[in-house]
């Protein structure tokens, strides 16, 4: 699992940031920061929400934090070398991003709650939890409403994207994908405005 997927302790983000513990616990409080509650009744923060904070309030992000400013893509395929090809199709394409990966639909569910993808790379066939239930699960809850769903597959007929689309995907690409395009729609979906074509 990426380090990014790491969630910190409210005296973790004051150290780094250079806050008081009481402050930190304020923001959260006052639902600025968002924050998990463990078991314990404790406060985690996610280094990505952290970072949306720091980046709105106008304050200094500290170098550690630094990696968080990139957008993050989780890969979700069974097929290895299919995830290979497509993390390095995004660098290079020159996106700036973290990626993380996923080899089913299970562990996909589980690192999108862990890594908090701005998009998610969609396989449509996987063993267990298929696409279409992935898709149901993130858009069925509103902590995920955001994350962006690119579906591509070797199975890109009618009724599968049209299962997927219903399920909540917001754009498919049919295997073997081309670099422009693939890249394009990233950024597309990510909101990135593309400064220059892709050689």
């Amino acid at each position: 699992m990426a380090a990014s997927a790491k969630l910190l302790t409210t005296g973790q983000v004051a150290k780094l940031c250079g806050f008081s513990p009481s402050a930190v616990l304020q923001w959260i409080n006052a639902k600025k920061l968002p924050a998990y509650s463990s078991p314990g009744g404790r406060h985690r923060v996610a280094p990505a929400d952290l970072v949306e904070f720091l980046k709105a309030h106008g304050m200094h992000i500290p170098a550690e934090l630094q990696r968080e400013a990139a957008h993050r893509i989780l890969i979700v395929d069974d097929e290895a070398e299919v995830r290979r090809v497509l993390r390095a199709l995004l660098k290079e394409g020159g996106l700036n991003c973290v990626t993380e990966e996923a080899a089913s639909g299970a562990e996909g569910c589980v690192k999108v709650a862990s890594f908090r993808p701005h998009l998610l790379i969609l396989d449509i066939k996987m063993p267990g939890i298929d696409a279409v239930d992935l898709c149901r699960y993130l858009r069925s809850s509103a902590e995920f409403a955001d994350v962006k769903i690119l579906v591509v597959t070797g199975y890109a007929d009618d009724d599968n994207i049209s299962r997927m689309m219903d399920a909540g995907a917001d754009a498919w690409l049919a295997k073997p994908v081309e670099l422009n395009e693939f890249v394009g729609m990233a950024r597309q979906l990510l909101g990135i405005e593309v400064a220059e074509t892709v050689s």
